[in-house]
């Protein structure tokens, strides 16, 4: 018997030194294994932001894209097909409400695209309600109506180039604008043999 009627021989393996050196090391494995798995999971969720911002901006280009190939063609009407072709009904900002509303707008970083990009919808938009009342007016506000294309399309084209630098080298828009290309050049070659 030991000290105050406890058996003491039982310490002995508490004491021993290869208790102590597997306790260390186990827990060693265990933290290391830890930090480890944190590591990795905020990488993983860092690479899924980054492909969703990807995917957000390349949808973002096509329908910047073709808000300005839609103001482009509108302007090209004559006076009647004008009136046939609405602009307002023409723009779009469908794929910016849904991403802001639905918070995916976030995963952009970029604070300068962000502004761009909402400036853009902002004048969209205006030039949506302008455009509408325009053809709801018998006086001709015509002229009005173009200086706010104008802004529009000098903040659509910022904003692509922006969008453009945003996607960097995985560039879907590009890469289907330039298959587009292709096709067209293809069948105007056909069309002229």
């Amino acid at each position: 018997m030991g000290f105050c009627g406890i058996d003491i021989s039982c310490w002995g393996n508490f004491i021993n030194y290869s208790f102590w050196q597997s306790f260390l090391s186990e827990g060693i494995a265990v933290f290391i294994g830890v930090i480890l798995a944190l590591w990795v999971n905020e990488w993983n969720d860092g690479r899924k932001d980054k492909e969703k911002r990807l995917i957000i901006l390349d949808i973002l280009a096509e329908e910047v894209a073709e808000n300005s190939n839609n103001m482009y063609h509108w302007r090209g009407l004559s006076k009647e097909d004008k009136q046939e072709f609405l602009l307002h009904a023409m723009l779009r900002d469908d794929s910016w409400r849904a991403f802001s509303d639905g918070g995916e707008i976030k995963c952009i970083k970029d604070g300068q695209l962000l502004y761009y990009l909402s400036r853009t919808y902002y004048s969209i938009r205006a030039l949506r309600n302008y455009a509408e009342y325009y053809y709801n007016q018998s006086t001709s506000i015509e002229p009005e109506l173009n200086r706010m294309m104008d802004y529009t399309e000098e903040m659509i084209e910022v904003t692509f180039n922006k969008i453009i630098d945003g996607l960097g080298e995985r560039n879907y828009y590009l890469e289907k604008e330039a298959e587009r290309t292709e096709k067209e050049d293809v069948e105007i070659e056909e069309v002229d043999s």
